[in-house]
């Protein structure tokens, strides 16, 4: 404990301070309340706590302004459900094209009953610039300069134009008369029509 000094004239002797009377002097004691001590405050600190609390206030009062907002728009925020996943069986895969056999041009007749059977864009593709060697029976048109090679069964009227590329083979072709059986060397150049290079009558 701290020594108090004692108080009266001309004494100030020192005392334990728990007493209450000076053994010198006998005077009474004066005790009195410690006074509190103020802690220094810094300035800096007094100056930035108001307008942190400003700060603060106004963004409570923005967050609150915008949550009634939301509210009385879209209601309460409910908890969401999770999306369904759907998930779809795997597609078969599409079945593999049928290949077409390919065009027999060994005679007039094989190529006639193959192109009857309405072939694909491919397969007629496919036939032109082959050589043939086909027999058949000249057909004359009434427009001068035009002819086909039908087969040699009169009931059978499907035909191919025949179209000369050689000087001897147009001499023949209006030479002959029409229903003549002749042989024809050519090359095709689609399923309508073919390029006639040789021209002979078969006896």
């Amino acid at each position: 404990m701290r020594p108090v000094k004692c108080n009266g004239e001309r004494c100030g002797a020192l005392l334990p301070s728990h007493a209450r009377f000076c053994p010198r002097c006998g005077k009474a004691i004066e005790t009195l309340p410690p006074t509190p001590q103020k802690r220094p405050t810094s300035s800096r600190s007094c100056g930035r706590f108001p307008i942190l609390r400003f700060i603060a206030i106004c963004w409570l009062v923005v967050f609150l302004i915008r949550l009634t907002a939301h509210w009385a728009t879209h209601g309460p925020v409910a908890n969401p459900t999770p999306t369904p996943v759907l998930v779809y069986p795997a597609r078969p895969a599409p079945p593999a094209p049928i290949a077409e056999p390919a065009p027999d041009t060994s005679s007039l007749e094989r190529f006639i009953t193959w192109r009857a059977g309405k072939p694909s864009k491919e397969s007629r593709k496919s036939v032109e610039g082959q050589e043939i060697r086909w027999t058949g029976k000249l057909k004359k048109s009434l427009i001068p300069g035009r002819f086909e090679l039908t087969q040699a069964d009169a009931q059978n009227r499907q035909s191919v134009r025949l179209e000369p590329v050689t000087a001897d083979a147009k001499v023949n072709l209006r030479r002959l008369d029409s229903g003549a059986l002749i042989e024809i060397d050519g090359v095709l150049m689609d399923e309508r029509s073919l390029h006639v290079v040789s021209v002979r009558e078969v006896q």
